[in-house]
Formats: structure tokens, C-alpha cells, sequence
């Protein structure tokens, strides 16, 4: 329902200096119409459909194909078709059923999922030899060896707004071929064949299209793994963090005396280990490595690390051992052994943008430190340390200067009571933070009172207390 409101308003503020000319849209009867038009230029349909909030929409689908894209699962529907124009219908007052902001960003193979360009998640491909080449960095071409009496093959997906003509094949040497750029991730695509939709059937991994078939899927990878050594007749597997230590899943092929297994691994710390014919061994090329539950050790592989961070814990002369747990590791309680101090005891470590919490263990027992901030935990009636690294937002909160306790929570902590606590910075209060992608709803809470973001516009109804909860939308 707020996605309609943003787009009345975007209506409201915008919409008359775009449809001067033409009668673009209209709301009646709590149901909204947009007319698309067929003389319109890819810059002018590019500039009205940011307006109108329909990015998602490609005029190439809508006039040959009767394809709105992901508009079907914001709600809106094909309503008229005349020569000059598409109209397009939506109904305000009922809910789509299907947020992009709060999806499930995930792959599997058992035929479900979304239709969205992702770089969130792990994944290889299950794809024939030679079907997708990556021919350099950026480019990969796929290929689609059969249907040679064709007149016409298109290569549509994620990467190209799912276009009728944008990536058209062309027959080279008994197969149809296009080269792509496409960026490390997952990818969804279609062949359209005389102007047929269908996937690719040398490729098992597929996703719901939500029109009754599926979407395959290949993942454009940013890391291979490589072991020097096995012999040819060895059966070699990565196994690791990123797909839950599975011993059968990733099977590693051996080229020119190297088994390899190419990835997409987002950013993150990883630890992984390769079977060879059964027996669990480190990576011999790799010197970083941490100590494992097993007393061996992992193989251990950043991705995209952007700051070193260092946690202390004052005090505790005479532990003998001080363990360091938390989101970042699993609340793994082995692996971070913290370093004795003149002060106490301290670790650094490489860690991604993001919202951590933490704990200390002091000779086997869970501690907290009492200079260090707190947050609720997800065990009930504890807490947890935590903190930020590179924020992406700053929750500022002005005309309460003379107040003495101000915090700030919301949905990014499940609305817990202490939440957390916010600095006075001159005339006003402040808390960086980082919150993740999408929308966000929160409060401050003043010397024991809960007010909204008076500042903010943005706010919804909460059914509790009247004044309601704000919003944020984090790109």
C-alpha cells in the first residue's frame, strides 16, 4: 500500500509536466490507468516510467509480446490495446502480495524463486560443456546448439530487461551464438525462437517464471578454486561455509593437471576445505587458515573486505583463555582466540559493511564488557555488544537537547525495548548506522517516551498508538 501512495504522490508532484500533451494517467474508483504509447522514443518511455515508479516495464515486451515483466507482481495488468497505445490497470486498494524489497534473495533447484538480478548469494552452475563461455571478465557468450531452420533466436533475461530484440543470436559454425556483458552474479534468462519463449534444457537450474514455465539460471562466477596434485582417477570436492560443508555438491573437474571449480561467492569470510577421495585436507596453495572445532584447520578466503576491525575487552589479567563470538563468525566458539594486551585482550579481523553483534568468552564463559555498547540478543532477557562498519545511514534527532536517555529501534531490531542508545552531538542527537537494503521502520524513544521521526515525512500506521512508525528506504 505504500508503494501506491509514492506513486500518487509521484503523480501528483511530477506527473502534469509529463502529460501536457498526452493524458498519460489516471486514478478513479481507487484504481489507477497508465497509458504506453507506441510513437514514444526509448529516452522519453525510459524518463515517464521513472516518474510512474514502472522501471520495470520494456515497450519491446509490452507491444509483441503482451509482456509487462515484474509489473505483473506489482499488481498491474493489460487493460486495453489499441493501435496507438497500451493501457495498463492497477488496483490501488489491493495488494500485490509480492514486495521486491522484502524478497527471498535465494537460488535452488526446486523450482521456486524470483526473477531479479542478484549478487547476494553463493551459487555454481549445472550447465553442458560449452553451452556458456566466459570469454573474458566481462563478456560471456551463450550458445544454443539446435533449431538451424530458425529465421530468428533472441537472448532475453535479468541482464537485458528481459528485451524481445535486444541480444539477437546469430548462426556461426552449426550453433546460434551472442556475447553478453554481464556482472558476477546470478542471472536469469530465456531463447526466444520465432518468437517462442523457452529456457535453456541443457541447463538444470531453472526458477518459477510465474507464468506457468521457467526462467533458467547461470551464475556469472568471480572466484575458481584450484588444487594441484590428485591424480586423474581421484574424485575431488569443494565443500565449505558457503554451501553448509556439503560432501557431495560442488564436484571439482580436473584440466591440464588442475581441479577446478569456478564460483560466485558475494562478499564474505569463508572457510573451506577440499575431499579428495574422501579425506578432508586444507588448501595447500592457501597460507590463511583458522583452527576448526575438529583441532584441524580450514582453509580460510575473503571476498571483498573493506575494513580491519579491532575488538577489545579490557581487564581479565588472569584468564587464561578469551574467545571472541559473534554474527561475523557463526557465533562460532572456538575459532577467534584473542591476543593478550598490557590493557586486556584484543583481535583484529577483516570484516564487509554491516551491523555486527558480539560477545566475549572468558575462560569458558559468556561475558559482556561494561565500556562496550549493548543490544538485545537473540537469546531471551540477554544482550550483545555490537557495531558498524561503514554506515549507510546517520538516525539524527533534533529539539531534545535537554533530554537524558535517547535510543532509537525498530524493525532492523525487531522492536526490542532497549535498542540502541544515541550520542548528543551539540543541539542534537545522532547514531550512524548500517541498515540493510530495503524498508525500515523505527521510533526514538526519550527519556521513556516513544515519538516518530518528526523530521521524516515518511511514516505508517501502526494500530498502537496513534502517531504511527517511520519509514526509511535504503537503496
Amino acid at each position: 500500500m505504500f508503494r501506491a501512495l509514492l506513486l500518487i504522490l509521484f503523480i501528483l508532484l511530477s506527473g502534469a509536466q509529463l502529460t501536457a500533451q498526452q493524458d498519460l494517467c489516471k486514478i478513479k474508483n481507487g484504481k489507477i490507468t497508465m497509458r504506453v504509447y507506441r510513437n514514444w522514443s526509448k529516452a522519453e518511455a525510459d524518463s515517464i516510467f521513472r516518474v510512474y515508479d514502472m522501471r520495470g516495464l520494456n515497450t519491446d515486451s509490452l507491444f509483441k509480446h503482451q509482456n509487462i515483466g515484474p509489473l505483473y507482481y506489482e499488481g498491474w495488468v493489460i487493460s486495453k490495446k489499441k493501435r496507438k497505445y497500451f493501457e495498463l490497470k492497477k488496483d490501488l486498494d489491493k495488494p500485490s502480495g509480492f514486495d521486491w524489497f522484502e524478497m527471498p534473495w535465494s537460488i535452488n533447484t526446486d523450482q521456486s524463486g524470483t526473477n531479479v538480478f542478484s549478487e547476494d548469494y553463493f551459487g555454481f552452475n549445472q550447465i553442458s560443456e560449452g553451452s556458456i563461455i566466459e570469454l573474458n571478465d566481462s563478456i560471456t557468450r551463450f550458445t544454443l546448439g539446435s533449431n538451424k531452420n530458425a529465421q530468428t533466436v533472441f537472448l532475453s533475461g535479468t541482464f537485458n530487461n528481459w528485451s524481445t530484440s535486444g541480444e539477437q543470436m546469430r548462426w556461426v559454425n552449426g550453433q546460434w551464438i551472442v556475447d553478453v556483458k554481464l556482472r558476477p552474479g546470478r542471472h536469469e534468462y530465456k531463447f526466444i525462437i520465432d518468437g517462442k519463449w523457452t529456457r535453456d534444457l541443457r541447463n538444470t537450474l531453472i526458477l518459477d517464471d510465474h507464468c506457468g514455465d521457467y526462467n533458467s539460471v547461470y551464475f556469472k562466477p568471480n572466484y575458481a578454486f584450484k588444487l594441484i596434485g590428485p591424480n586423474a582417477g581421484a574424485k575431488v570436492i569443494l565443500t565449505g561455509s558457503f554451501n553448509d560443508w556439503n560432501e557431495k555438491e560442488i564436484k571439482m573437474t580436473l584440466e591440464n593437471g588442475v581441479w577446478k571449480a569456478a564460483v560466485f561467492l558475494p562478499e564474505n569470510l569463508y572457510e573451506y576445505k577440499f575431499i579428495v577421495d574422501g579425506k578432508w585436507g586444507e588448501d595447500p596453495s592457501n597460507p590463511n587458515k583458522v583452527l576448526n572445532e575438529h583441532g584441524t584447520y580450514n582453509s580460510l578466503l575473503d571476498i571483498g573486505y573493506r575494513e580491519m576491525v579491532t575488538i577489545k575487552l579490557g581487564g581479565h589479567f588472569t584468564a587464561k583463555k578469551v574467545i571472541l563470538a559473534g554474527t561475523f563468525n557463526g557465533w562460532n566458539e572456538q575459532n577467534l582466540v584473542m591476543t593478550k594486551t598490557a590493557d586486556g585482550w584484543q583481535t583484529t579481523m577483516p570484516l564487509k559493511k554491516g551491523f555486527y553483534k558480539y560477545k566475549f568468552i572468558v575462560d569458558g564463559v559468556w561475558t559482556l564488557d561494561s565500556k562496550s555498547p549493548v543490544c538485545s540478543s537473540d537469546v531471551e532477557n540477554q544482550q550483545d555488544h555490537y557495531f558498524v562498519v561503514s554506515p549507510n545511514h546517520t538516525f539524527l534527532l533534533y529539539d531534545y537537547s535537554d533530554a537524558k536517555n535517547v535510543f532509537v529501534t525498530g524493525s532492523f531490531s525487531n522492536w526490542s525495548t532497549i535498542g540502541f542508545t544515541m550520542k548528543k552531538v551539540g543541539d542534537h542527537w545522532e547514531l550512524p548506522f548500517y541498515l540493510s537494503p530495503g524498508k525500515t521502520l523505527y521510533k526514538f524513544n526519550v527519556d521513556g517516551s516513544w515519538i516518530r521521526d518528526t523530521d521524516n515525512p515518511l511514516f505508517e500506521e501502526n494500530g498502537l498508538d496513534g502517531e504511527g512508525n517511520s519509514i526509511l528506504w535504503i537503496k
